[in-house]
């Protein structure tokens, strides 16, 4: 019936609509639309950086004094698969997390080009690891309300993700900070994998693949932003502030990429040191 629209009744009520989503007999047999709340931890991720060069010495949270001062650190970090993830009984649940382990390996580099101003940059690639997890396949994207026949265990391999930044800075005093930042993200794409064959609730035979899953998965973002920082980190070590923390205002824009939506992000952030 959702192929076959426009559908020739009046518009259902929202009883209705529950009661065909689930209802055994109509063969969808999922959960009905209504608002609802859920918690649960991430995906948690346990890793080590290591500083391999640092000429910018222990007053690094400073303005730079100077130029051709550089640092140089790698990270790597093993994500568990600890995250929630969304159920495929509920077609509108967000999940807490991708539920499948992670490699990732990041590089960083602090370059100072003068007394005021010093560029970041980052580099990340994450190696996403197979799993095996529970979906409805459907024919092709924009099947909303796939038939419970069509819940199969598949084998999953999200794409692995490539992603690199510069975020250029410029420190007129020791309270104040004003950075840009550039972004590019890739992401390959996802890999399932699975065919069965099941019978449909009207009795018609149907032949699935997962590999209809794999569509419209590769991704890439262009992002753009800027961001305000008030530090006391510097009047902290020479005795004029009582905290040493960090306020920042960032915002971000998605310029273009490939099947990502265009958002805007605006973001708060407190960091207290000890």
């Amino acid at each position: 019936w959702v192929a076959g629209t426009p559908v020739p009744a009046a518009p259902m009520a929202g009883a209705d609509f529950a009661a065909l989503l689930g209802d055994p007999a109509y063969g969808i047999a999922a959960q009905p639309f209504s608002d609802f709340e859920h918690s649960h931890v991430g995906d948690v991720e346990v890793g080590a950086k290591v500083v391999l060069v640092d000429t910018f010495g222990p007053q690094a949270t400073a303005p730079a004094q100077r130029g051709g001062m550089f640092r140089l650190a790698v990270a790597g970090l093993y994500r568990l698969p600890t995250g929630q993830r969304d159920q495929p009984d509920h077609f509108a649940d967000l999940g807490a997390g991708q539920g499948q382990a992670d490699v990732e390996i990041r590089g960083y580099a602090d370059v100072a080009l003068g007394e005021r101003f010093w560029t970041s940059a980052v580099a990340r690639y994450a190696i996403q690891r197979p799993d095996r997890l529970v979906r409805r396949i459907t024919d092709a994207p924009g099947h909303p309300f796939p038939e419970s026949v069509r819940r199969q265990e598949v084998a999953r391999d999200l794409g692995d993700i490539f992603e690199a930044e510069v975020a250029p800075r410029y420190v007129p005093n020791d309270e104040f900070s004003f950075s840009a930042l550039f972004r590019i993200q890739r992401k390959a794409a996802d890999a399932y994998r699975g065919t069965f064959d099941v019978t449909s609730a009207d009795g018609t035979p149907l032949s699935l693949d997962a590999s209809t899953l794999n569509t419209d998965t590769e991704t890439t973002r262009r992002t753009a932003g800027f961001a305000v920082t008030f530090s006391t980190v510097r009047g902290h070590a020479r005795g004029r502030a009582r905290w040493p923390l960090e306020v920042s205002y960032a915002h971000t824009i998605v310029l273009s990429g490939k099947s990502v939506p265009r958002v805007q992000a605006n973001a708060i952030g407190l960091r207290v040191y000890r």
